[in-house]
This record gives structure tokens, sequence and C-alpha cells, in this order.
């Protein structure tokens, strides 16, 4: 599977060919990584995509995007985040509230149920070891057996010694996750690094 991901990282360097999206999509530095959810959801056609920390929303509409791939295909894009935001998508549900509550876990499972397992999560949330492991050991329950988890941000940056553990950052929260796992710096995220799972790889 590793060789289909580096041709989409190597495809996510270049436009998207007759998106819309592609002349209003924010951040230069953050386009690839968009590009790569779209390439790789239009690829693996997950029935669910879960983007946990949405922002301003780029993301999650490159997701929807390749999850529209044809007729014959239809998946659904979660959403979580504690700001408001607006995607008009009829395929994207968007949940208002803090990803380590309870109460979004739970919205979150009766979509599951009502759409099927989740087959790629890009997780952009808090950047705090603490705060990542439980969003971990909360939404992993809900994967498909194929399943993709994506991590911004893991750099040392992320460690801020009032909110984490001691030696405990966004590096040691990575390097815990069970999976065949690579890191991507510099090339999806520019000036960051990002993490691919695969969950179940043997």
């Amino acid at each position: 599977m590793w060789t289909e991901i580096e041709y989409l990282i190597q495809l996510s360097q270049q436009p998207i060919a007759n998106l819309p999206l592609e002349s209003v999509a924010g951040n230069p530095e953050r386009r690839n990584y968009y590009r790569f959810l779209y390439h790789l959801i239009k690829w693996r056609h997950p029935y669910v995509a879960l983007e946990i920390g949405v922002e301003g929303g780029f993301a999650s509409r490159y997701m929807c995007e390749g999850a529209k791939y044809n007729d014959r295909y239809d998946g659904q894009v979660i959403g979580i985040d504690i700001h408001a935001v607006q995607i008009p998508y009829s395929n994207y549900h968007f949940i208002n509230g803090d990803s380590t509550a309870m109460r979004t876990w739970a919205k979150v499972g009766a979509m599951v149920q009502d759409y099927g397992k989740i087959g790629i999560v890009y997780q952009d949330s808090s950047h705090h070891y603490e705060a990542s492991r439980r969003e971990w050991d909360l939404y992993s329950g809900f994967l498909d057996y194929s399943a993709i988890w994506i991590c911004d941000d893991i750099t040392p940056a992320f460690f801020d010694e009032k909110i984490d553990p001691p030696g405990c950052g966004m590096i040691q929260y990575f390097d815990e996750l069970p999976g065949d796992k690579r890191l991507f710096p510099d090339v999806l995220h520019f000036g960051n690094t990002q993490g691919i799972i695969l969950v179940n790889a043997k």
C-alpha cells in the first residue's frame, strides 16, 4: 500500500484539474495535504472519512469532493471542531463540539451506525499529547479494518511544558500508536511533518 500512497503524495504536488477549490483553497503551504486527502479518498472509497479539527474547512471540502467520486459512490465526511464552520456539501456532517467529549463521540458513533465504519482519519486538532491520545482512544474503535490515520504536525515544536506531560509531545504520541507508520516532512504540509499510519497493517 505504501507504493500507492507515495504515488498520491507525488500527485498532490500538482493542482487538481477542473477542481474549483484550487483557486480558493487558502494557505498554499497546506494545499498539498488537501490534495492528498482528496486523492486518498478517491482511491480508498471509505464509507466515512473523519477530520478532527476543521479550522477553516478547506481540508474537509477537498475530502467531500473526493468522496463524491462518481454516481456509484457517495462517501460521507464528518468534521469536528469547537468553532462553527459552514461547509456546503450534502455528504458533510459537522459536529460543533469538543473532540474529546463523550457527547461528540456518541454523535460520531451514531453516524457510523448509519453510514459505515471510518476508513480515513485526518487528525489536526489540539496538537497536544493527552488530547490527541484521547481522540485516538475514542475514535479508533470506529475504524474500518483497512483504515488509514493521518496526524498533522509531528514535530518537536508541538510540546508545551505547561500542558503536556514531561517528555510527551506529538512525536511521542505518534510513536506510541500501533500500525505501520511513516513520517513525511516538508512534502504534504510545508514546514511541518505529517505522519501516516496503516492501522492494521501486518
